[in-house]
């Protein structure tokens, strides 16, 4: 299948995006970091808050870029100043 517009390189890595299962990690806290897991390929590093609705923390978030789920385990630990 190709997709118009796009390099041959860039629809390869298109094609092993949507076909890589996706990764789940078991995290303490409810504010984690992603960079992709990918040293140089990865993309670039981002703050992720666990957070629902009227500042409840949430059980999970995943990354905008890589879909990479984060999951918390247990109670979060303390986030004060």
């Amino acid at each position: 299948m190709a997709i118009i517009g796009l390099s041959r390189a860039k629809e390869e890595n298109m094609s092993n995006t949507l076909t890589k299962p996706i990764e789940v990690l078991q995290v303490a806290e409810s504010v984690v970091s992603c960079e992709g897991g990918l040293g140089r390929l990865g993309h670039p590093k981002v703050y992720l808050h666990m957070q629902g609705p009227l500042g409840q923390v949430a059980r999970q978030v995943t990354c905008p870029y890589c879909s990479r789920m984060f999951v918390l385990t247990g109670e979060p630990a303390h986030q004060g100043h």
